[in-house]
């Protein structure tokens, strides 16, 4: 692993399937909350398993998206680490296997109780343009999140879809967004704003459901 900034390291497997390289990301702060953190873990050598031991082992593993699945089973059996995405991603994922699109018929299905908008390349600005095109789809105004005017607009491209550090800043927002009484980092209009519209005014864009684009 390479030491990118202080306290995070990286490693990258190049994957014959998809011609390029997955990259992973090692946080050993020993955060009050998280512990050590591995962030879409691809395979890792015994040397780099070693030096994660040196660190102070690893306690949590964050899955940002349910196509990074990657080597987590075998970190978690490794270190007996806790593995964290989100539920409607978890219900997608099989071990061993990538997991498939989710359509938005599935979405209908699961009628989750909150969602959290993350497009990549988008900050919250151009998210909240774009909304009108889920309104459109149908069903979307019988949602339980909609209905209950819990969905979340977040800066996808600062966050959730760029590697590095701020990683750990995106688990930070979720937390916000979805135990808003028991944490706030300070991402609050920054990273994330909740989705308030007015139906006769502009198109509107426990379960969680969070969109990747």
């Amino acid at each position: 692993m390479d030491e990118i900034l202080k306290d995070v390291y990286t490693w990258s497997v190049f994957s014959e399937e998809k011609k390029l390289n997955f990259n992973g990301y090692f946080i050993p702060t020993q955060h009050a909350l998280f512990g050590n953190v591995v962030i879409d873990p691809p395979p890792v050598s015994d040397l780099d398993l070693a030096q994660m031991e040196t660190l102070g082992s690893v306690q949590q593993i964050l899955i940002t998206n349910r196509n990074h699945i990657r080597w987590s089973r075998e970190l978690q059996e490794k270190f007996d680490a806790e593995i964290r995405m989100n539920s409607a991603d978890a219900q997608f994922g099989s071990k061993g296997k990538h997991s498939p699109w989710m359509e938005f018929e599935d979405l209908i299905k699961r009628d989750p109780d909150v969602i959290i908008v993350m497009p990549c390349g988008y900050n919250i600005d151009k998210t909240k343009r774009e909304m009108g095109t889920l309104r459109k789809m149908s069903e979307w105004d019988n949602l339980k999140a909609v209905q209950n005017s819990d969905v979340y607009l977040t800066d996808g491209n600062q966050y959730f879809n760029r590697p590095g550090p701020r990683l750990v800043e995106s688990l930070e927002i979720l937390m916000e967004i979805l135990y808003a009484d028991k944490f706030d980092f300070g991402h609050k209009n920054t990273g994330w704003r909740k989705y308030i519209w007015l139906s006769d005014v502009e198109p509107p864009g426990s379960e969680v459901f969070c969109l990747w684009i």
